[in-house]
């Protein structure tokens, strides 16, 4: 069973060193993900932003719907180093702005939430299309972080 993980900013200064490591040292290759292994859905959010919290009410049965699925949130509002990372992934994106929801699977991502219908329906779709198929770990795909 896959549980939600909640990182505190200590850990994510470790996993960021690490992954900082391996990269500098040429062993940071994005990894995908077979249909065996597990894909991670990134949620960066912020605190009282109503459509952080409608995505998060759509998530929120995806561990019993897609327990193959591993989910990382990050709040980014409150937390500086969460915002740190979540602002790489804007500039590896090319997103012009850092908005909040901003959701990545594999080498797909979206920024906003608009209901359950639209975009809800476009987040399923990928996470199944990564578990049938496989998918990168969207955030490997960083490479050495500054």
């Amino acid at each position: 069973m896959k549980y939600c993980i909640r990182f505190t900013p200590n850990l994510l200064k470790c996993l960021l060193a690490a992954a900082m490591l391996l990269a500098i040292c040429g062993w940071a290759i994005p990894q995908t993900a077979s249909a065996a292994d597990h894909p991670i859905l990134y949620l960066f959010w912020g605190n009282g932003c109503p459509h952080c919290e409608d995505e998060k009410e759509f998530l929120k049965d995806f561990p019993q719907k897609y327990p193959e699925v591993e989910m990382r949130w990050f709040e980014i509002w409150n937390h500086k180093e969460f915002a740190l990372l979540a602002d790489a992934m804007r500039q590896h994106y090319h997103f012009s702005t850092l908005s909040v929801p901003m959701t990545f699977i594999g080498a797909w991502h979206m920024v906003g939430f608009s209901n359950a219908q639209k975009s809800g329906r476009e987040i399923e779709a990928q996470v199944v299309n990564c578990i049938q198929n496989g998918c990168v770990d969207a955030l490997s795909v960083l490479g050495p972080l500054q």
